[in-house]
C-alpha cells in the first residue's frame, strides 16, 4: 500500500463504491441464483438434465428460510438455483449478471423454476468443508454437456467457470497450479505491515477491505472531510435507496412479522406517558423511530420484498441498519448533510473492516456485529459533531473523537459479541432491533465518558486490534459453532431445502 494520504482517501472512496451498491433481494439467494445462471448459458439451447447445487455452511444456512423476490413469499435453495436457470434462457441483453437479478423474476419465471424443482433435476450437496462464501453450480445438459461455475469470497464475484473441463475464464480466476481454490475466505495475516499490499484472494473486493483494514483507523476518520462529492452523493443515494424501500414497504403492508407495526404503536402508547415534551422525548423519539424503521424494512427484505437494497459489505439488511437510523438522526436534529456523508461513510468503511477480520458470512451475526459496530461509530461521529457544532478540524478535536469512538466500539465488542447468525429470515429482523438499540446506547455511552478497559476481555488496546480480535473469534473461534447451527437447521422439518448426499 502506497503511504501516501491522497492514495489512502482515493482507495477509501473505491471501497465505498464497490462495497456499498444495490441489490434486490437476499444476497445469499442471489448468488445461488447468479452461479446457476452462469452455468446454465452456457448450454445454449440444451435443456437441463440435472443442476447440482453445492453451497458452503455459511452460504446455504442463510439461503434456506429468506423468502425470494417475485415468488410470493417462497424460499429454498433449490427455486434459488432454478430460478437462475430460468433466467439463462432470457436474452442476455435483458438479463445482467449481477445482484439485481432477482428483480426480473415475473409469475412465469416463478412456475417454470417450480416445476424444474418438483421434476427432481435440482439437486443440493453441501460442502461441510468449506466456511465463508463459496458455491458451486454444475449443469449437466441432455447431450452430456457439463458446465461448472464457482462463486466465492464476494456475492458476485465469478471465480471459475468451465465448460467440458475447458476454462472460459483468464488465468488469473481460473482453478490453475496458480490459482488454487481456497475451502475458506483467507483473512488478514496479523503479521502483515500496515504499509504492505496484500493480494491473496483474487478478488478486489476483498483485497480492497483488506487494504482498507491495514489503514490506521484514525487516518480513516481523518480523511472522511475530504471525501469527493461523487463518492458523497453516492452515499446519499444509498440511504434514500434504502428510505423508499422502507416507506414503501410500510406502505403496501409487507413482511410476514408485521414487527415496524406493532413497534410503531408500542412507541406511541410509551411517548403518550412521558408528559415534559423535553430533551428526554427527542432522544426517546429517535430510537423508537429508528428501531421501528429497521425493524420494518428489514422484515419486509427478509420475506421476499421486491425493491432494490443499498447493501453494505455485501448485505442488504447491514445496510438498512446503517443508513436508516442516520436518516432518523440527520431529519431530527438538522444535522448538515456534509457530516451526515461524513458519518455514513464511516458506518460503511467500519463495517467493510470488520468483515475484513470476520468473513464475509461467519458464525457471527453481520447485521448485530458488523453493522452494529458501523452503525455505533457513526452515531458517535454525529453526536461529537452535535455536542462542538462543528466537524473534526483539529487534532485535539481528532484525539478527542478518537477516544469517543474507540469507546463506543469496545462497548460494542464487549456487549454483542458473539451473537450467532442462524440463517437469513424474518427473524432478523428482532435482531436488527438489537443491532440499533445496542448501538446507540454504546454511542450515548461513549459521548459520556464511558470506557471499558482494554484489559477486559477480547478488548485490544486501540480499536484496529480490538477489531482483529473479534475476527479470531469469529474465524477460528466459531467455526464449530457454525457447524453446530446447521446441523440444527437441517434437522428441523422443512420441505424447500432437501439436501441430498453425493453418493445419492
Amino acid at each position: 500500500m502506497n503511504n501516501s494520504l491522497e492514495d489512502k482517501k482515493n482507495l477509501i472512496e473505491k471501497l465505498l463504491i464497490e462495497d456499498v451498491k444495490v441489490a434486490t433481494g437476499c444476497t445469499e439467494p442471489v448468488t445461488i441464483a447468479l452461479a446457476s445462471l452462469y452455468a446454465c448459458r452456457e448450454l445454449h439451447d440444451e435443456h437441463v438434465k440435472k443442476l447440482i447445487i453445492k453451497p458452503s455452511i455459511n452460504l446455504f444456512k442463510n439461503a434456506m428460510e429468506v423468502g425470494i423476490p417475485g415468488t410470493d413469499y417462497n424460499h429454498g435453495v433449490p427455486l434459488a438455483a432454478a430460478l437462475g436457470a430460468v433466467l439463462a434462457k432470457e436474452n442476455k441483453s435483458k438479463i445482467t449478471p449481477d445482484l439485481n437479478i432477482l428483480s426480473n423474476i415475473n409469475q412465469d419465471h416463478f412456475i417454470t423454476a417450480k416445476s424444474l424443482v418438483n421434476s427432481g433435476k435440482v439437486s443440493i450437496e453441501i460442502d461441510y468443508t468449506s466456511h465463508g462464501l463459496s458455491v458451486e453450480a454444475l449443469v449437466i445438459g441432455e447431450n452430456g454437456t457439463n458446465v461448472l461455475s464457482l462463486i466465492k469470497d464476494s456475492h458476485d464475484n465469478l471465480f471459475r467457470l468451465e465448460k467440458n473441463g475447458k476454462t472460459l475464464l483468464p488465468d488469473i480466476k481460473s482453478n490453475s497450479a496458480n490459482y488454487p481454490i481456497e475451502k475458506e475466505e483467507k483473512k488478514i495475516d496479523q503479521n502483515i505491515d500496515a504499509n504492505q499490499s496484500i493480494r491473496s484472494n483474487q478478488n478486489p473486493l476483498i483485497d480492497l477491505r483488506h487494504e482498507l483494514a491495514l489503514i490506521p483507523y484514525k487516518e480513516i476518520v481523518s480523511l472522511l472531510p475530504q471525501l469527493s462529492l461523487e463518492c458523497k452523493k453516492h452515499l446519499l443515494e444509498g440511504m434514500n435507496v434504502n428510505w423508499k424501500m422502507l416507506e414503501s414497504a410500510i406502505t403496501s403492508s409487507r413482511g410476514i412479522l408485521k414487527i415496524g407495526p406493532a413497534y410503531r404503536e408500542l412507541f406511541k402508547e410509551c411517548e403518550k406517558n412521558i408528559k415534559d415534551a423535553s430533551q428526554d422525548l427527542v432522544e426517546n423519539t429517535f430510537l423508537n423511530q429508528a428501531i421501528t424503521a429497521v425493524a420494518a424494512a428489514v422484515d419486509a427484505r427478509m420475506s421476499g420484498f421486491d425493491m432494490p437494497v443499498m447493501t453494505s459489505a455485501g448485505s442488504g439488511n447491514q445496510g438498512l441498519t446503517i443508513t436508516l437510523p442516520l436518516k432518523t438522526y440527520f431529519e431530527l436534529y438538522q444535522i448538515p448533510e456534509t457530516i451526515l456523508c461524513e458519518a455514513l461513510a464511516l458506518g460503511h468503511l467500519t463495517t467493510s473492516i470488520t468483515k475484513a477480520h470476520t468473513g464475509t458470512l461467519s458464525a457471527m451475526c453481520g447485521c448485530v456485529v458488523c453493522a452494529g459496530i458501523g452503525l455505533a461509530a457513526a452515531l458517535t461521529y454525529l453526536m461529537f459533531y452535535r455536542r462542538n457544532n462543528h466537524a473534526v478540524l483539529s487534532d485535539k478535536d481528532l484525539d478527542e473523537m478518537m477516544d469517543e469512538l474507540s469507546s463506543a466500539i469496545d462497548i460494542m465488542v464487549a456487549s454483542v459479541t458473539g451473537i450467532i447468525c442462524d440463517g437469513a429470515k424474518v427473524g432478523c429482523s428482532v435482531k436488527a432491533v438489537c443491532s440499533v438499540t445496542s448501538a446507540y446506547h454504546a454511542a450515548i455511552l461513549a459521548s459520556s465518558k464511558i470506557k471499558i478497559p482494554a484489559t477486559n476481555g477480547v478488548l485490544g488496546h486501540n480499536i484496529d486490534v480490538t477489531l482483529r480480535n473479534l475476527g479470531k473469534i469469529a474465524s477460528p473461534g466459531m467455526i464449530s459453532t457454525d457447524d453446530q447451527i446447521l446441523s440444527i437447521m437441517i434437522n428441523k422439518p422443512n420441505g424447500n431445502n432437501k439436501i441430498t448426499s453425493e453418493n445419492e
